[in-house]
């Protein structure tokens, strides 16, 4: 198995990018979530988890990719005991994802 990074295509919206990756023969993906870079915010997955949930699994399935891994970046300045960890978020997604 061969994952693309999605940092391939950062310049290009997620939907062009899982298009593009799709299109040049990947199945299996490795997405990026860097704190205001590439496609994924973190901050913005704590806020709104079902929406980004939703439409990464639906742009995914319409691309035929399986997110294999995630590659989180995150700022310097500690999370609010309040905010759930991310890693967490993201591996529901992962367990979910068998697309």
């Amino acid at each position: 198995m061969i994952l693309c990074s999605s940092a391939v295509r950062s310049k290009n919206s997620f939907e062009e990018a899982m298009a593009a990756i799709s299109s040049a023969g990947f199945s299996d993906i490795d997405l990026l979530a860097i704190n205001t870079w590439v496609h994924f915010n973190p901050a913005d997955l704590v806020k709104d988890f079902e929406g980004i949930f939703a439409n990464t699994e639906a742009v995914l399935k319409k691309n035929n990719l399986c997110m294999r891994a995630m590659n989180i970046g995150m700022n310097r300045t500690p999370p609010s005991p309040m905010t759930p960890p991310i890693s967490y978020a993201w591996g529901i997604l992962y367990r979910n994802a068998s697309l």
